[in-house]
């Protein structure tokens, strides 16, 4: 397969916790599914990158819902990555706690 570059996330919430449990989800530019891993208790992840180097992620979980990198609602306008052969790039992430009305 050859040498490939690694994406290192990191979610956190406002206060600067980790949140752990976040699915991050890697895509290529045509939309095709590349990994999905999940963030560990520090709020971190690993993904080895072995197919292209320019990528698109999205992070959710139950509690705090789903974004994609950029803080974009979508595929279209999420902002790309450009992960090298044998380069690292690390990211970081706040997620913000999704309200749900109280139906009382």
């Amino acid at each position: 397969m050859g040498e490939c570059g690694v994406l290192h996330c990191y979610v956190f919430d406002e206060d600067n916790e980790p949140i752990p449990g976040v699915y991050v989800e890697v895509y290529d530019l045509d939309g095709n599914w590349i990994d999905t891993e999940i963030t560990n208790d520090e709020g971190a992840c690993k993904i080895e990158m072995y197919k292209g180097n320019r990528c698109k992620v999205n992070f959710w979980q139950a509690l705090h819902g789903s974004f994609w990198y950029g803080y974009k609602p979508d595929f279209v306008t999420a902002s790309t990555l450009r992960v090298n052969r044998g380069e690292e790039l690390w990211i970081y992430a706040i997620m913000r706690c999704r309200m749900t009305p109280n139906p009382l």
